[in-house]
């Protein structure tokens, strides 16, 4: 199932939040999410698209949902 963009994203943006919250590795979400470019192009871009502040605020928005979903505190992170 699809999940819906609610933030304004592109969808290739949108898609690499997703994959990003999977490992935290930008370029390897930016690969996986569609985008096309070598690996030296894809770390550059990942780099950019993590400083967008619309990216930010998803990448926020959905690690909370995921933090509040799976009861992640730091107490149980340590």
């Amino acid at each position: 199932m699809a999940r819906t963009n609610p933030y304004g994203l592109t969808d290739l943006q949108y898609r690499f939040v997703q994959e990003y919250l999977v490992d935290f590795n930008a370029t390897a979400a930016y690969l996986r999410a569609g985008y096309k470019a070598t690996s030296e192009t894809a770390r550059r871009n990942a780099s950019r698209l993590l400083t967008n502040a619309d990216v930010q605020a998803a990448l926020h928005a959905e690690a909370t949902k995921l933090f509040d979903r799976y009861e992640v505190t730091p107490d149980k992170v340590v």
